[in-house]
């Protein structure tokens, strides 16, 4: 699972996840139903049959993480690009709206 840091201002929200070692044609950034999933496979280039590790800290395999977009994003307004191993995702937030109050009086019938 790569790390994310989610970052937001009153105008846009960034999400940060760490990918080192990807290039981009091999993350996946998708947006169903209002929640934002990035995905992808890290695959071992090579493969060694006749050593035995001493120590394997070095992941490879599948990642997938979602996280709900917040309401009123046009998700044809957001970007991603990738640079020195960080994924970084823009989010343009949807322009604040003041909420209405509204009385109601009831009539007889």
């Amino acid at each position: 699972m790569p790390a994310i840091d989610v970052v937001r201002d009153q105008k846009r929200m960034v999400v940060r996840a760490d990918i080192p070692g990807l290039k981009p044609d091999e993350v996946k950034i998708e947006i169903e139903d209002h929640v934002l999933t990035v995905s992808g496979k890290h695959e071992e280039h090579e493969v060694v049959e006749d050593r035995l590790f001493v120590r394997r800290e070095r992941h490879y395999g599948s990642f997938s993480r979602s996280m709900d977009l917040p309401h009123g994003v046009d998700v044809k307004r957001i970007t991603a690009q990738t640079h020195d191993g960080l994924l970084e995702v823009t989010i343009p937030l949807p322009d604040e709206t003041k909420e209405e109050r509204v009385s109601l009086t009831p009539t007889a019938v």
